[in-house]
């Protein structure tokens, strides 16, 4: 389960080289500005959320100078999904992962995203995959996800290099935000 919120921080800390949102001196100031900040649920310290933003599993995302103003949530809903594809290589119940030209398909595979402007509303990734028997009885490899994503008008969905459809916000509540993607 991931987390989306709104949190004031300082100008300077975004300015650590480290952070990899470093911005010139010039564009900075003494003032707070509110960011979004979608992350892993628990618990989250200095080093893991440097750590997080690097590899791209913290998306962080200024919204501007907030004033006086405190933080607010920002409006998220959580998305399940899964991503299948034909598997006849092992037994039903069992692990399994992308062979041939699913080859990169394996847990930890990054799962995003974007809202209609491309920008990312929600970073994840694939969970362990297992076969089952689909409603014809073929053996499917398949792969649960789980992402927290910020409120917007339409989602398109990406694991790993594949685009997948896009969902408007109504597509997403009617669905129950749940989708089922496949190669």
């Amino acid at each position: 389960m991931r987390r989306a919120l709104t949190v004031l921080a300082l100008a300077s800390v975004l300015a650590n080289p480290a952070s990899g949102l470093a911005q010139s001196p010039a564009q900075l100031s003494p003032r707070q500005l509110c960011v979004n900040v979608m992350a892993p649920a628990g618990p989250l310290d200095a080093g893991a959320f440097l750590k997080g933003v690097a590899d791209g599993t913290i998306v962080v995302q200024a919204v501007g100078d907030c004033g006086n103003q405190t933080a607010t949530p920002v409006a998220s809903h959580p998305i399940t999904g899964t991503f299948t594809f034909p598997y006849r290589f092992s037994d039903v119940g069992t692990y399994c992962q992308g062979l041939h030209d699913n080859a990169d398909i394996r847990p930890g595979l990054p799962v995003t995203v974007a809202d209609q402007a491309g920008a990312v509303v929600g970073v994840s990734s694939l969970g362990s995959g297992v076969v089952v028997l689909d409603a014809e009885k073929s053996m499917m490899c398949v792969f649960p996800f789980d992402v927290d994503v910020t409120e917007a008008p339409f989602y398109q969905i990406s694991i790993g290099s594949r685009q997948g459809p896009i969902y408007s916000l109504a597509d997403m509540q009617s669905m129950n935000w749940s989708v089922a993607f496949t190669p």
